[in-house]
């Protein structure tokens, strides 16, 4: 048995080191195209026809990590999170909502709730203001404001929002049809200058200074649809009348006292 076995391998030779070594190098080549194939997009594509694709984000769970500003809305019991790829909504009974902005992909600089409406704005730190309807968690309007936007407020009951700028004048937008089929924030011709919110004449005949910006625009709490509290940034304070487009008070005073709507003709000094 010992003697057949040691014929035989005698009769089968071992394969040369050289042909072993051969057919290694044309597997790896085989492996190595096959694995840099690029394939034709073009065909792909039309192998796999049209495809009506359009992903959107359904929920999202955990923290904010890129939170920057909040607002609650005492009635529903919502609270409004600024993150830097929109809004998130958070309520009781387990509401979780992530409204996505589509063109802001950027730090919020406020979020504002506008009441009666069922919306939500938020205005990011390079000007982008996005409204969301909160029923159908879907964004109505998307715009880059032109100038530097400071804060914002939506008016109660209403389409209208009111936008405070760099510049010291409150600007008056709403929400319309763009052309391109989405909605955006258009511009009104309504607006409230720094002049006339402390009345016409207070600076005529000297040097103006630039205007301070605009810091903080607020309905006044049950006279919301009619009068608004404009803050600036050195302190000043106006109550405007929408309708009326003039100054119910003001703070500091204005020099010219005819200008006091509710003027005390018998200060008392005591």
């Amino acid at each position: 048995g010992a003697k057949g076995a040691r014929a035989h391998r005698r009769g089968c030779p071992s394969p040369s080191p050289i042909r072993a070594m051969f057919k290694l190098t044309k597997l790896h080549k085989a492996v190595t195209e096959a694995l840099n194939a690029v394939p034709n997009v073009d065909d792909l594509a039309k192998s796999l026809g049209a495809l009506d694709v359009r992903p959107r984000v359904v929920s999202e769970h955990g923290g904010t990590h890129s939170a920057t500003c909040i607002a609650y809305e005492p009635v529903q019991r919502l609270l409004a999170v600024g993150v830097d790829t929109g809004v998130k909504i958070i309520g009781g009974d387990g509401v979780e909502a992530l409204l996505a902005t589509a063109h802001h992909v950027e730090p919020a600089r406020c979020v504002e709730f506008m009441p009666g409406v069922g919306r939500v704005m938020r205005v990011s730190v390079d000007n982008g203001i996005d409204v969301f309807d909160l029923h159908s968690q879907t964004c109505l309007a998307s715009t880059r404001w032109p100038t530097d936007v400071t804060c914002a407020c939506g008016m109660k009951d209403s389409p209208f929002v009111m936008v405070g700028q760099s510049t010291g004048d409150v600007a008056v937008a709403a929400v319309q049809h763009g052309a391109d089929g989405e909605g955006i924030l258009a511009p009104r011709s309504y607006s409230v200058a720094r002049a006339d919110a402390f009345g016409s004449g207070e600076n005529e005949g000297v040097a103006v200074a630039p205007a301070p910006a605009v810091v903080a625009v607020k309905p006044q709490p049950r006279r919301e649809s009619t009068r608004v509290l404009i803050a600036y940034a050195d302190g000043s304070l106006t109550l405007w009348d929408l309708h009326l487009r003039r100054p119910r008070a003001t703070y500091p005073p204005p020099r010219d006292a005819s200008l006091n709507p509710n003027p005390n003709p018998n200060p008392n000094p005591n």
